[in-house]
């Protein structure tokens, strides 16, 4: 059973894991593009570490939305209100996160593509600049 002092309000280090300054900007991100292909993919390894923490925390969300709806049963009608607005505020910080994170990801998929375009286009003109001196030579 839930204690009397569990009917307070969800515990602050627990709302403010989701909410981390350095989760946000890693979903952000740097607005500058990488310069180059390498740079891409070492973003890519950053953003997929982050969003393997962030799938990870997927669960304890639900477990605590369930925690809450518990307390709120439970609890005096001003506790209840106070659990419902710290539920909804990190439901919604966490659905921001998401947010933010799809659009990360849909820039560092367009970045690499950019940035494998360039590549390629390099060593098309160096395979090129090849044939030319090796036309050159006969």
């Amino acid at each position: 059973t839930l204690g009397a002092c569990s009917l307070g309000v969800l515990p602050c280090h627990l709302i403010g894991e989701f909410c981390l300054p350095e989760q946000s900007s890693l979903a952000q991100g740097p607005h500058a593009c990488a310069e180059d292909l390498e740079q891409v993919e070492v973003l890519q390894k950053k953003f997929d570490d982050f969003m393997a923490d962030l799938k990870g925390n997927e669960v304890r969300l639900g477990e605590m939305n369930n925690i809450a709806n518990k307390l709120m049963t439970l609890g005096q009608t001003e506790a209840a209100v106070k659990i419902q607005t710290q539920i909804e505020d990190l439901n919604q910080k966490w659905q921001h996160l998401q947010e933010v994170t799809q659009e990360r990801a849909q820039q560092l998929g367009s970045a690499h593509e950019v940035q494998r375009f360039h590549r390629d286009v390099d060593e098309t003109k160096d395979w090129i600049q090849e044939k030319d001196e090796a036309l050159l030579a006969d």
